[in-house]
């Protein structure tokens, strides 16, 4: 069990919170180790870099006043005590991959999970990396494109229909194009995390697709359900994405911009089967 350190975790985020206590009820930290990095004390956040702890957690040794950062704390906590298991998740096989899931993860948490930010405590807010923003919002365009194409092949094949497997991807591109250009207009200095956001929700409407089309694989539903389960995802996420819109402090104008998109790709797709 490591012991003498303070492991500072950000408040606001599940995931961290998932991990930290994780670590604690294994026996890997003591109880006294995972701190909040909103509230910690100035103590030992005076010996830290906190604005690089925002992007990476930090693990701080009380004993040595030392300070260990992002993956490396995660592998200096999970290896204590198991040098064969630390040199394995230090070999040039598994750590840059270690590294580079890591800081996608962190740099992009505040988009996966946004919460407002309190004034009575630090700001967890972790700085904007464009290319792990940018690896975010195409990934999830691609798997929202894969769901939505299974999806869009039920449906088409239930009507008769003859289905274009490339069409899904446009729409999902073509709407961070879109919504790319919108927000350029409304606010220019929000555009990745505005963009991170909008993905998060497509990303949330794919994964609530996924139950309808494993269902759909043992029991072959009607394409009218199939719709209908449809329409009620979008009617989550235009909600979800109203609510977003409110914690970016972005104006619901964008909100607006989605809809219209999704309208006008929808009169396409009609226009093109009838």
């Amino acid at each position: 069990m490591l012991q003498n350190h303070k492991l500072l975790i950000d408040k606001h985020c599940p995931m961290c919170k998932v991990y930290g206590k994780g670590f604690t009820q294994c026996g890997l930290v003591d109880a006294d180790t995972v701190s909040y990095y909103q509230t910690v004390a100035d103590t030992y956040a005076q010996h830290i870099d906190m604005e690089r702890a925002k992007n990476e957690i930090a693990l701080y040794e009380t004993t040595t006043t030392q300070t260990t950062y992002g993956i490396d704390a995660m592998i200096k906590i999970v290896s204590n005590g198991n040098d064969a298991f630390r040199k394995f998740l230090h070999s040039s096989l598994v750590y840059p991959f270690l590294l580079r899931l890591y800081r996608f993860i962190s740099y992009n948490r505040k988009v996966i999970y946004p919460t407002a930010p309190q004034v009575s405590e630090r700001d967890c807010t972790p700085e904007v990396n464009v290319k792990y923003r940018w690896l975010y919002i195409l990934m999830v365009a691609v798997f929202t494109g894969v769901v939505l194409n299974q999806f869009a092949f039920y449906v088409n094949t239930g009507f008769g229909f003859e289905h274009n497997w490339v069409r899904e991807y446009i729409v999902c591109f073509g709407q961070i194009a879109w919504q790319l250009i919108a927000i350029s207009f409304v606010s220019k200095d929000k555009v990745l995390d505005y963009l991170g956001n909008m993905s998060t929700v497509s990303m949330i409407g794919g994964l609530l697709l996924l139950p309808l089309l494993l269902v759909n694989q043992l029991v072959m539903l009607s394409p009218l359900v199939l719709l209908a389960y449809f329409v009620g995802v979008v009617g989550l996420m235009f909600l979800e994405h109203i609510r977003r819109c409110k914690l970016l402090g972005v104006s619901l104008n964008m909100t607006a911009s989605w809809v219209t998109y999704r309208m006008i790709v929808l009169g396409i797709i009609l226009m093109m089967i009838f």
